[in-house]
C-alpha cells in the first residue's frame, strides 16, 4: 500500500467513526451502511472492509465493547462481500 491509499483509510476510518457518534442513541438509524457501501463501489472490497471493521472497533471503545461487536464486524464484513461481488 501506498502512502496516498494509508492517508485515505485513515481519514476515512476517522470521518466515519465522527458520522457514526450523533446517530448511536437513534435506534435504526446507520448512514454508516451506505458509506460503507459506496467506499467499496469507489474505493475497493478490501478497503471497504478494513474501514467498516476499524471503524466499529474505534468507536465500540469509546460507546462499549460488548459480545455484540462481533456480530457487528460480521454484518458489515458479510454485506460488503456481497456489494464487492455484484
Amino acid at each position: 500500500m501506498t502512502v496516498r491509499k494509508l492517508t485515505l483509510i485513515a481519514m476515512t476510518i476517522a470521518l466515519c467513526s465522527v458520522i457514526r457518534f450523533p446517530f448511536s442513541y437513534l435506534p435504526n438509524i446507520t448512514p454508516l451502511t451506505t458509506i460503507y457501501l459506496l467506499i467499496c463501489l469507489n474505493i475497493g472490497l478490501s478497503e471497504a472492509i478494513i474501514i467498516a471493521d476499524m471503524t466499529i472497533i474505534a468507536t465500540s471503545v469509546y460507546l462499549g465493547m460488548g459480545y455484540w461487536v462481533v456480530g457487528q464486524l460480521l454484518a458489515y464484513s458479510l454485506i460488503i462481500f456481497y456489494i464487492g461481488c455484484l
